[in-house]
């Protein structure tokens, strides 16, 4: 198949836009591939900055049944002391509960 010269005016500019516009894909996916790598590079900087231990800790509960039904148990206890202490406090005083005093 011979080429003719108008042929050859209309296959050259031609191949030239193809060609631009095949290089502004390869370009375009290159920044894409770039843009991608510094993401992962600042989340692994990040990743290396941050405290490693909350990461074992962050779906840890704050206070479990088991705890809380130790304070209980504790306060219990505590309230318990308290109220024998001040019944052997009130028991040896001598002025407490024994004489009523109304005056009109």
């Amino acid at each position: 198949m011979s080429l003719k010269p108008i042929d050859n005016s209309v296959a050259l500019p031609r191949s030239q836009e193809v060609s631009k516009l095949r290089q502004d894909e390869i370009s375009k996916n290159k920044n894409i591939t770039d843009n991608n790598f510094i993401k992962i590079d600042k989340n692994a900087i990040e990743n290396q900055k941050k405290v490693i231990e909350t990461k074992e800790t962050e779906y840890n509960k704050i206070g479990g049944e088991e705890s809380r039904q130790k304070s209980r148990d504790s306060k219990k206890e505590n309230k318990d002391k308290k109220d024998s202490e001040n019944k052997d406090e009130d028991e040896n005083n001598p002025y407490i509960g024994k004489n009523i005093d109304i005056r009109i």
